[in-house]
């Protein structure tokens, strides 16, 4: 066995590391600030709920208390951990990405501390950390302003520190690690699942020297985070709403019913699908490979770190295979680190020929991955390829080639050749024009492309009332729906139980084709929040030039998107009055 190399060295290396991937997502993050990925305006959704977040407390005079109760009554509000660190960094969307980077520093730095307490070897440590921040998804991941990556990085840095200090400093460690367990908590739901087999692991690692005091600090570190929790659940149910749909309330009589289903849905392609996302869209194949010398060498040692890697490994999986009713590559997230927490320690204990050229197969596959997903456009090393279809509430999954494939919808991370055009300019008009009416209802038929218009308008209003510029009215977006044979504005973007019907608004009785294409696009999801057409969806629709087919509308602006329209609406009694 090699022996450990100074401190200086080690944490050098892992500087170097840290420096020319946080270049990458520094690039990635300037060049394309906001990125388009799922449906309905998904980019904005967070954005939003951090600015009325901001707005609620400036405009009330409310303590902690009372302000975490007025956001749980917000609607389709989201726990606020998120949002309240993101407010440190100012409103604007531009600005709270940078966050992205720290949370990554944080998850490699927790990651770190497990090793460190397993090992108390710098080298291993030090490659952990570093393999870490060259996982393709986490650092794609920390270009974005979403819960997924703070949500992880808040609960590797509390088993990290109850590893590394448990048993010199139990009640600090314990203190502290219960704070970042129990804030992860406030951060995404998943961390109540997720914390369990992560802080058993921690309580059954071999290396602290101290067990005793190891225990304690675990303790205290699971009971305070156990309050943190039940704390912000207890003022603020409405926003675990979440857990609830995703735990399976559909199914009827939720998490039960749900592990009974998952229990039941059991096949070979869902139980494969995790293994396979994880290879193709979390590590890339290529970067994947060259880990396999190091991990081959930790298996080998029979595993240091072996209790905590399986228990976080089988109740992550437990949890996504039995509870989580559709697969989600971002579930995985959350295990991601435990690959090149592995791969560091075997790095660590290997021989010098191991360390030479396993750790620059692993530093050279890592870089050119990122190089490749944050710079490159396509080429014949990434071509796209379907390896597995979709099937009945099963997302397919994408190659492409040896380098790092976008998430399902590029919901969770995307490469920056699969990131559709930002539209920026044609958006600032629209928004211009809804300033120039000063409030109130505007409709929207045809949307920016693929952008979700409703949820960046209510953003941008929201960064007007926060930058001390408010319309004079609250704003709604309105959308035209027709449900049962009723035709009715739609409240965009959140919707609502009854959806509003508006006296007086009608619609031309010549509009049926526009009628029968619309209800073809939303028979899928008849109650949708947001119904937002753009280009690639719609085809051979009436152009916005035609006699405006909503009566007692008016449009207030038209801009052209691609070789398509965007046509903004109003009342016909002026921009901004009411239609009720």
């Amino acid at each position: 066995m090699v022996p450990d190399v100074s401190p200086r060295r080690a944490w050098s290396f892992f500087a170097a590391v840290a420096a020319a991937v946080l270049l990458l997502v520094a690039f990635r993050i300037a060049d394309q600030p906001i990125q388009q990925y799922g449906d309905n305006g998904a980019p904005w959704i967070e954005h939003t709920k951090r600015v009325e977040l901001l707005d609620l407390a400036a405009a009330a005079n409310l303590g902690p208390t009372e302000l975490l109760q007025a956001w749980d009554d917000h609607i389709v509000s989201h726990p606020v951990g998120l949002h309240l660190t993101g407010a440190i960094s100012g409103p604007r969307a531009e600005d709270v990405l940078w966050m992205g980077p720290l949370w990554l520093l944080l998850l490699a730095v927790g990651v770190a501390g497990v090793v460190w307490g397993t090992t108390r070897r710098h080298d291993a440590s030090a490659a952990a950390a570093a393999l870490t921040l060259l996982v393709p998804a986490l650092h794609a991941t920390a270009t974005r302003y979403h819960y997924d990556l703070p949500m992880t990085a808040l609960l590797w840095a509390g088993v990290g520190l109850l590893a590394a200090r448990g048993s010199d400093r139990p009640v600090l460690s314990g203190l502290g690690a219960g704070l970042l367990l129990g804030f992860a908590g406030w951060v995404k739901w998943t961390a109540i699942p997720f914390v369990l087999p992560m802080l058993l692991g921690i309580v059954l690692l071999k290396g602290p020297p101290n067990r005793r005091n190891h225990g304690a600090a675990c303790l205290l570190a699971g009971v305070i985070a156990a309050v943190v929790m039940a704390t912000y659940v207890g003022i603020a149910p409405t926003s675990f709403g979440a857990t609830g749909l995703a735990l399976g309330d559909e199914v009827g009589g939720g998490p039960l019913s749900a592990l009974l289903a998952g229990l039941r849905s059991q096949t070979g392609p869902r139980i494969g699908w995790y293994p396979m996302a994880l290879l193709f869209t979390v590590l890339s194949p290529l970067y994947a490979v060259a880990l396999v010398p190091t991990l081959q060498r930790w298996v080998e040692m029979r595993g240091p770190a072996g209790r905590f890697l399986f228990l976080t490994i089988a109740g992550h999986g437990a949890f996504l295979l039995l509870i989580v009713d559709r697969p989600d590559d971002r579930f995985i997230l959350t295990l991601a680190p435990t690959v090149p927490m592995a791969a560091g320690i075997g790095w660590g204990y290997g021989s010098v020929k191991l360390r030479k050229w396993g750790g620059i197969a692993a530093l050279a596959a890592g870089l050119l991955v990122g190089l490749d997903a944050h710079v490159a456009g396509p080429a014949f090393w990434n071509a796209d390829r379907v390896v597995m279809a979709s099937g009945d509430r099963q997302p397919g999954i994408v190659v492409r080639g040896v380098g790092m494939a976008s998430s399902f919808e590029r919901r969770g991370w995307s490469r920056r050749d699969w990131t559709p055009p930002a539209e920026d300019d044609v958006r600032e008009e629209l928004w211009a024009a809804v300033a120039r009416c000063g409030s109130g209802d505007v409709g929207y038929i045809w949307g920016v492309y693929e952008r979700g218009d409703a949820w960046w308008l209510r953003y941008r209003a929201g960064l007007a009332a926060v930058e001390g510029d408010p319309l004079r009215t609250p704003l709604r977006v309105l959308t035209p729906m027709r449900v049962g044979g009723q035709r009715f504005w739609w409240v965009d973007p959140d919707g609502v139980p009854e959806p509003s019907v508006y006296d007086g608004v009608g619609f031309s009785p010549d509009d049926e084709a526009f009628w029968d294409l619309h209800e073809d696009v939303t028979d899928a999801v008849p109650y949708a929040a947001a119904t937002l057409f753009s280009p690639d969806v719609v085809i051979n629709r009436p152009s916005a030039r035609d006699e405006p087919m909503l009566r007692g509308w008016r449009i207030v602006g038209q801009w052209p998107v691609g070789d398509d329209e965007v046509a903004l609406y109003a009342p016909q009694g002026g921009c901004g009055s009411s239609t009720n």
